[in-house]
């Protein structure tokens, strides 16, 4: 913590491990909060991580319990647009991260 620094409270949902998860002691864990923690440095402000249920996370970002939080996108499939989950006066970074699903089966040994 820098003394006098403005403070960034980062909620943080446990729900995207690795990237963002909640160890058994409690504490938020994962690439996102070593991010946050480089974040912090570079910009000379605090971060402070909240732990927030992925169901509150509108909620608690909406009401100012926290400023920012990682959320997940649901990709546009053409059936549900991008910003379906979106709460309304929130406003989306570039992600830095993205994936894929793919399923996998195993082959018959027949």
């Amino acid at each position: 913590m820098t003394e006098g620094a403005n403070t960034i409270k980062i909620g943080v949902t446990g729900d995207l491990p690795p990237l963002d998860y909640v160890s058994a002691d409690g504490k938020a864990a994962g690439f996102n909060t070593a991010f946050l923690a480089e974040v912090a440095k570079r910009s000379g402000k605090n971060v402070e991580v909240v732990n927030i249920a992925s169901s509150a996370r509108a909620a608690a970002l909406s009401s100012g319990q926290i400023d920012v939080i990682f959320w997940v996108v649901v990709p546009d499939s053409g059936k549900f647009p991008a910003d379906i989950d979106t709460p309304e006066g929130v406003e989306l970074s570039a992600p830095y991260f993205k994936d894929s699903v793919v399923h996998l089966k195993l082959k018959d040994s027949k």
